[in-house]
């Protein structure tokens, strides 16, 4: 008659602070698609579907609340979980959740999963065991890389295009893009992770 699932993607370590927020691309594929979300687990056995947190659009993050359009292709969600229950925790782990009373089969695509701290700096991402030890920066009109070896790097803008691509050579890069809002994927064969970068 229904079914729930909640699937753990990546497993991280981000300590919760004033002002954090989530962001998400989804495309929903089918009507029951619409109760795909994404959700977190805490240290302290918290998460965004029972604890009151709403998207943009003031709905709650329980996937049980119908997110998304189908047929209206990427559309962008974001959640700003910087305050009330979570904050002080850490968040363990990001969650693909379905939870819905009706029988059926449900399909949507989730990407681009993003912690921004207050200050719309990227904190952390879907990425297994996401530590201090790994960065990626813009300075002087470079990427540069931190607890990577031999690192195979994607750069895209915000809008999904991919713009470079590239193994890693030393420590930096040149940044392909001027002005705007990047998605640095870097993958070393260990770690998989994803940044958002504003280059000003």
């Amino acid at each position: 008659t229904g079914a729930i699932h909640y699937y753990k993607i990546a497993d991280v370590k981000i300590p919760v602070k004033e002002g954090m927020k989530l962001s998400f691309r989804k495309k929903t594929n089918n009507n029951l698609g619409r109760f795909v979300s994404v959700d977190f687990i805490t240290q302290g056995g918290k998460n965004l579907r029972d604890n009151g947190y709403i998207d943009q659009n003031g709905a709650s993050m329980h996937p049980g609340t119908a997110k998304g359009n189908v047929g209206a292709g990427w559309e962008q969600f974001t959640c700003s979980f910087g305050n009330g229950a979570l904050l002080g925790d850490v968040i363990t782990g990001i969650v693909i959740a379905y939870d819905n009373g009706t029988a059926g089969n449900y399909s949507a695509n989730i990407d681009d999963i993003i912690i921004e701290d207050g200050e719309n700096h990227p904190t952390g991402c879907v990425s297994p065991m996401l530590d201090n030890d790994r960065d990626v920066e813009l300075l002087g009109g470079e990427l540069v890389l931190t607890g990577y070896e031999n690192a195979s790097v994607t750069v895209y803008t915000l809008s999904g295009q991919n713009v470079a691509h590239c193994q890693q050579v030393g420590h930096s890069m040149p940044c392909p893009v001027t002005d705007g809002v990047i998605i640095v994927k870097v993958n070393d064969g260990m770690h998989n992770d994803v940044y958002k970068i504003i280059v000003k």
